[in-house]
């Protein structure tokens, strides 16, 4: 097996392809910059998951952050987000905890236009189960989502009562509610209140796209 270069190496290597400072790359990861120059000292070579998949947003080839094979940047406007290893329920519902650092499957190369208007929010892709978001989405579709993007009606990936799930959320501000839609017809609508939320309701993220394998 390869024997992978220290991150220190490594993070000098990203600074330079990306022609940031670490205060910027601080900025752009949502990291402080003691953190990044921890890396850089040798102090911290073990950076986290979510570090390095902010990092792949910005260009950088996963292959290379964790393989050390190829080239370090991506092809222009292209970018790497994580495929976690976790199926978000569109039908039944699957009891698994999102919070608990989810495994990665693997690496999905996007095209950057499908993201770039939500920024430097960090970005994850799961596998959608189920039927009741057809026929919007199928059984196997794999969801492109921001995470803590709660922006108006539209679908989301959320936690409820211990599992995920994506729906479409239609958001009711002066009645303090929240309903719960699925697109298939045969699925009945859950009405919940705003004010439960933080005890069985978690929005994740938004979805704001899907991945083709194609």
């Amino acid at each position: 097996m390869k024997e992978m270069r220290p991150w220190a190496e490594k993070m000098k290597e990203i600074l330079k392809a990306l022609k940031l400072t670490q205060q910027s790359l601080a900025a752009k990861t949502e990291v402080y910059q003691s953190y990044i120059s921890d890396i850089v000292n040798g102090r911290n070579q073990t950076p986290s998951l979510k570090f390095i998949s902010q990092i792949a947003q910005l260009g950088i080839s996963c292959e290379w952050l964790l393989k050390d094979e190829g080239d370090i940047l991506l092809p222009p406007n292209i970018i790497g987000i994580p495929l976690y290893d976790i199926q978000a329920s569109a039908g039944a519902g699957n009891l698994i905890d999102f919070f608990d650092n989810p495994a990665v499957i693997t690496w999905l190369d996007i095209r950057a236009e499908i993201v770039e208007r939500y920024g430097d929010r960090r970005i994850g892709a799961v596998r959608i189960l189920g039927d009741s978001m057809m026929p919007t989405y199928h059984s196997g579709d794999v969801a492109i989502f921001a995470f803590d993007l709660i922006d108006g009606d539209g679908v989301y990936l959320l936690g409820l009562d211990n599992a995920l799930f994506i729906k479409r959320l239609q958001f009711y501000p002066e009645r303090n509610q929240i309903v719960i839609k699925s697109d298939n017809p045969a699925y009945e609508p859950r009405t919940i209140d705003a004010a439960a939320c933080q005890v069985y309701f978690k929005i994740i993220g938004r979805v704001v796209g899907t991945y083709n394998w194609n």
